[in-house]
């Protein structure tokens, strides 16, 4: 969900508390709905205070998943640079293939897969590729020990990068299960409800409160949504470390070799 359309609905959910607002207090009177007034505001609170609990704990478990992706593309980006660091120890022509594999790797996770996770998706060439860096480390030849160091190292670091992807690519699907969405849906909508139907006598007052309430935890709801799909959407994590992490290989690609 991008701005104009978290926007949108909370223009289109702010109107539509406002109406069924009007067309509540033009046909309940005032009387009527202050009858059950006191009763109502004791039951509002508990239930708000029960649901300002839900809604915490919910919103910081995203809040802290949405951190975990952030560190997991940090964890993928020095995974590649450890390698490529490394590949100083091992021998032409084999130091070059390996820094030229990382950087497609790079590319196609720039070009390829983050466009494709904005969709819920993943790249096959991606996964293709890391093949070839894997096999690419592996044909190393542990000629002396600094050599065999190395290698040992980088298909160690190969293995984070394949672990950091895959945890990524987890997280593209939503961590709050759906039970969860519908309970603080339905607990959202009571609460409007008893707002709804308190005892204010000027219809305008009435109207404002209920709309802005109303409004409010709709906008509660929309940043935990976007903050649960952690690489789509306006609150998302970009591709900028990839293509700090492309830059510095291309430096080191033209550097001289030790």
């Amino acid at each position: 969900m991008y701005i104009a359309q978290a926007l949108l609905t909370l223009g289109l959910c702010f109107v539509l508390a406002a109406s069924v607002s009007l067309m509540v207090s033009r046909r309940i009177d005032v009387s009527a709905r202050r009858r059950h007034h006191e009763v109502g505001i004791a039951v509002f609170l508990q239930i708000g205070v029960i649901y300002a609990v839900l809604l915490a704990f919910v919103f910081s478990e995203v809040w802290d998943q949405f951190n975990d992706a952030a560190k997991v593309v940090d964890t993928e980006c020095a995974s590649v640079l450890g390698i490529a660091e490394r590949a100083d120890n091992v021998p032409e022509p084999s130091r070059s293939r390996l820094r030229d594999e990382l950087s497609t790797y790079l590319t196609l996770e720039i070009d390829d897969e983050w466009p494709r996770m904005q969709k819920r998706s993943f790249s096959r060439a991606v996964s293709g590729q890391f093949s070839r860096i894997y096999d690419e480390i592996a044909s190393v030849d542990p000629a002396n020990a600094r050599i065999a160091a190395a290698r040992d190292r980088m298909l160690t670091l190969a293995g984070r990068i394949h672990e950091a992807r895959a945890e990524r690519l987890f997280q593209l699907r939503s961590n709050v299960p759906p039970f969860l969405w519908g309970l603080l849906i339905v607990d959202a909508l009571m609460l409007v409800g008893f707002v709804l139907f308190s005892g204010m006598e000027h219809h305008a007052v009435q109207l404002g409160v209920v709309a802005v309430f109303a409004t409010f935890l709709c906008g509660i709801l929309l940043t935990i949504h976007l903050l649960d799909f952690p690489y789509e959407g306006t609150i998302s994590i970009d591709d900028q470390p990839l293509v700090e992490t492309l830059e510095q290989l291309g430096t080191m690609r033209h550097q001289p070799s030790p």
